[in-house]
């Protein structure tokens, strides 16, 4: 997909982008004066913390980004994704829908995805502060440590109560000079819509995979459930009242573009290193190749 191609091609040549281009949080927005870069949306239309935003519509999946696109819960994710679901439906089939791939007629007669968890941003806070302050006063490193992590156990364990369709995690950034907590809503049934056979939905292997441009179909068609009050209680209907995915049409060669997801590592020198597991992040980029096409 082209779309994806673009993102492989940027990311690889991040070190060589302006300052203000690659990876930022959702709250660092208002600093990047965007608006002069070409950005035609407003800022709280991409991120508000109580309004419904393009944030609500980006799922993380644990190890995936995804994103809705449609009002019926319908996600759009790689075709890796939906492995572990495919497989668990091919043994009870006797059917390989990962080899043959796997397209549902109807709603009723797509396949259960019990490998796979979607988790949609509900809040997100600063609480250096809080963690900061358990340490403090301690010289040890090995007992601070283990204060801090007290902390944060203790903070999720009283966020999360006994929901189970609630999960935070509380992100250490510049090595552990600020600390984001970020709360989502949890999905647990996930089902498999469309999966394309494994000669286009893997075409090339895991070297084309790094390689560009790519000749390859990697998505996959999901779609999430949960209750009609959108929290996540299984089994009771289609998530609604997302955003759908517009049409942005091509992207030009230095065109302004913006992208969300849930990247697995980030490692931007000055801003954030580590594992970030949980962000969900903007990337800010110039398009440096003509041609791509994002739809």
């Amino acid at each position: 997909m082209r779309p994806v191609l673009c993102g492989i091609l940027i990311l690889l040549s991040a070190q060589m982008l302006i300052a203000d281009e690659g990876m930022w949080m959702l709250t660092q927005l208002d600093r990047l004066d965007l608006e002069e870069k070409g950005l035609e949306l407003k800022l709280e239309e991409i991120y508000h913390p109580d309004n419904v935003s393009i944030t609500s519509a980006i799922v993380w999946l644990g190890g995936c980004s995804a994103s809705f696109v449609s009002p019926d819960g319908l996600i759009l994710t790689n075709h890796h994704c939906a492995y572990g679901g495919l497989q668990r439906a091919s043994a009870d089939a006797g059917k390989d829908y990962i080899k043959n791939g796997f397209l549902a007629p109807s709603r009723e007669e797509e396949l259960p995805a019990p490998a796979v968890t979607a988790y949609v941003l509900s809040s997100m806070a600063d609480v250096t502060h809080v963690v900061i302050a358990a340490g403090e006063g301690v010289d040890d490193p090995v007992k601070r440590d283990r204060k801090i992590k007290e902390k944060i156990a203790s903070i999720t364990k009283a966020l999360e109560g006994d929901r189970d369709d609630v999960t935070v995690k509380i992100t250490a950034f510049y090595k552990g000079r600020k600390y984001m907590q970020f709360v989502f809503t949890r999905y647990d049934d996930v089902r498999i819509v469309y999966a394309p056979p494994e000669a286009i939905g893997k075409y090339g292997g895991d070297i084309d995979n790094w390689m560009w441009p790519r000749h390859t179909g990697d998505f996959t068609f999901m779609r999430v459930y949960g209750a009609p009050d959108g929290s996540g209680a299984k089994y009771k209907g289609f998530i609604n009242d997302h955003p759908g995915a517009p049409d942005s049409g091509r992207v030009e060669l230095d065109e302004f573009h913006i992208s969300q997801g849930k990247p697995h590592i980030e490692s931007q020198g000055i801003a954030i290193t580590g594992h970030a597991g949980g962000v969900i992040g903007v990337q800010v980029y110039l398009a440096q190749a003509a041609g791509c096409q994002h739809r």
